[in-house]
């Protein structure tokens, strides 16, 4: 079974092999040894051993990464910021929606459907996003406003090696998605491997005791929600953007292979239940979809030659 931490080793050995081959480049020894031996050194964090040193040029989002939720460029005891760790979805959605020509169809602007143009300024990181009623934020990890359309982000990159429960708590029962899908006060306690019927995807049918699931429901009801209550007569996209290393990687890791096959699986079956079973999305004007950037670690930002949506990734993998 492939697991977080062997998928992190996959990381750091593919951005070492890719930059010594594509740039020549020994990058060997910017990483830590020991137990943190995945997370980059000290010296490329600023004078101040706060932050990413590339962050320096982008001031904007230093100040969203240092105010979010996600404590992403705070060390813990011995601990290093989670931002310098080859998995980091933050370190992830920073390189890869990064743009320093908004002409260009790079990062961010690569997300703009057809004709729509971003507004100066308006796209950043770890937005908070409030859920109206009960005080609470919901954390997206990147946000841009279009012209005509509104852009919401959930970035991952070796999250989706962990089991969520439904955790949803009581309160959140008074909200009208919760309502539109029954999950009422005697409810809440719910199998959502079987309520939302994911096991369909499987052969062993129901039979996952653990009431986990690779796809975390509760963190995308929470978003919804707070798009909803988002002030804005804007269509509004939510786009789940996972990070995966290049194709001939995965096509030659069988376990790999079937996990991310099933992770992709999972995050679109959760979609279309969603689409099909109530009609929140429609009546409030939301978008789901699901795009992979296939280059594992990379400073690259997003484009047409690395990203690619789930249903191409399926088709590459049969």
């Amino acid at each position: 079974m492939f697991t977080k931490k062997d998928y992190d080793n996959l990381l750091k050995e593919i951005y070492i092999k890719e930059e010594l081959e594509k740039r020549n480049k020994d990058v060997s020894n910017e990483f830590r040894s020991g137990r943190y031996s995945n997370y980059f050194k000290d010296e490329f964090l600023d004078k101040n051993g706060r932050f990413y040193i590339d962050l320096n040029n982008y001031q904007n989002a230093y100040f969203a990464y240092l105010k979010g939720g996600g404590e992403e460029l705070i060390s813990k005891g011995v601990r290093p910021p989670k931002f310098l760790s080859i998995g980091s979805s933050s370190n992830f959605c920073f390189y890869s929606l990064r743009n320093k020509n908004y002409l260009d169809k790079l990062g961010f602007n690569y997300f703009l459907k057809g004709g729509d143009k971003l507004l100066n300024n308006s796209n950043t990181y770890e937005k908070a996003l409030k859920i109206k009623e009960l005080n609470k934020n919901s954390y997206i990890d990147a946000f841009m406003e279009g012209e005509k359309e509104l852009y919401f982000f959930e970035c991952k990159c070796h999250e989706y090696f962990d089991k969520h429960e439904f955790d949803l708590r009581l309160t959140y029962g008074k909200k009208e998605l919760i309502k539109e899908l029954k999950i009422d006060q005697c409810n809440f306690n719910i199998n959502p491997y079987t309520y939302f019927e994911l096991d369909k995807l499987y052969k062993d049918k129901g039979s996952n005791v653990e009431q986990k699931t690779y796809f975390y429901i509760k963190q995308l009801l929470t978003h919804l929600m707070a798009i909803t209550d988002y002030k804005s007569s804007k269509k509004k996209n939510l786009i789940y953007f996972y990070s995966f290393p290049p194709l001939k990687y995965i096509l030659n890791n069988l376990d790999l292979k079937s996990h991310l096959v099933n992770v992709v699986k999972e995050t679109y079956h959760v979609f279309n239940y969603l689409e099909t079973k109530i009609d929140y999305l429609k009546k409030n004007n939301i978008e789901l979809s699901l795009f992979i950037k296939i280059d594992g670690r990379s400073e690259e930002s997003a484009c047409s030659n690395n990203v690619i949506n789930g249903y191409r990734f399926l088709e590459l993998m049969k």
